[in-house]
């Protein structure tokens, strides 16, 4: 019985992020750029090369590809923080200034955790990067369950 709910689920899953991959064709670099900023993940005038753009819509398209129900705007905000750190132009300071549903988006669609907005505001006010914030913060949900 659970794996044919887990089949189930595998399958709604694909739908969604099917659709999604979909909607990215909708996203023009201009409009990516708007998100972007919307976001606070990059400045208005900032610099984006039309190969990031590429890039992060390459990246987006292989998460949707995963098992994991992303939003297409979740998908381009998390390629979007890929593509950052790949080119060393975010650190954990500036994702420490970002919006809690631009870092809930971030970590659901990195780590499939979906933080509240308590939790977020502890990220915020942290002194650990992230990787190492969010790895103890598990450990303490599982400890609780």
């Amino acid at each position: 019985m659970l794996g044919k709910q887990e089949s189930n689920l595998g399958a709604q899953n694909q739908e969604i992020n099917g659709l999604a991959i979909e909607e990215l064709k909708d996203f023009d670099n201009e409009a990516m750029r708007e998100l972007f900023q919307d976001k606070g993940l990059v400045e208005e005038g900032e610099q984006i090369s039309t190969d990031d753009f590429e890039a992060i819509k390459n990246r987006a398209k292989v998460l949707l590809q995963g098992h994991k129900p992303l939003s297409s705007e979740a998908a381009l905000i998390k390629a979007c923080v890929d593509r950052l750190r790949l080119v060393e132009k975010i650190g954990q300071e500036k994702m420490k200034t970002l919006s809690e549903e631009t870092l809930r988006a971030i970590f659901y669609a990195e780590r499939g955790v979906d933080f509240n907005n308590d939790e977020l505001k502890m990220f915020k006010n942290s002194p650990l990067p992230m990787d190492e914030w969010i790895a103890e913060r598990e450990k303490i949900r599982e400890s609780l369950h």
